[in-house]
């Protein structure tokens, strides 16, 4: 529509343009980082971390008290509280599991909870060091 004073309210499309024969706008050369340079440096520590945690548990949890028949070898940390704020790097709250005991754990939260692999829903996300997980 072009009505005198007529101001479009969003830009047209590259490919609109180039269907109109009009040229393409000027691209930006900036661009926006997919991952901060700060939050790079967290997850370089966090991987490392976790490596050093599965080396030292490197049998899954799950599969050596519940024999899920899952893979005997950890290769994930489950992360019982969640990961916000100093839970991402805090391994009183980790454990050593396969990728079928961990999708176990999401998949049956109840039973994951009362077995301590899970948090209760007023523990999610907190970081209360008097906590113990239930043997």
């Amino acid at each position: 529509m072009s009505l005198p004073g007529y101001k479009p309210k969003y830009k047209k499309a590259p490919w609109v343009l180039a269907r109109q024969g009009k040229p393409e706008p000027a691209k930006c050369k900036r661009f926006l980082r997919p991952v901060s340079k700060r939050r790079q440096e967290v997850n370089r520590q966090y991987r490392s971390k976790v490596r050093e945690y599965l080396k030292r548990y490197p049998k899954c949890r799950l599969s050596y008290e519940w024999a899920l028949g899952c893979s005997p070898h950890a290769t994930e940390v489950h992360h019982i509280r969640g990961r916000a704020g100093g839970l991402l790097m805090n391994d009183a709250y980790w454990l050593a599991v396969c990728r079928e005991a961990h999708n176990w754990i999401h998949r049956h939260p109840k039973l994951a909870q009362a077995n301590g692999w899970l948090a209760l829903p007023g523990l999610w996300g907190s970081n209360d060091r008097d906590w113990q997980r239930p043997k």
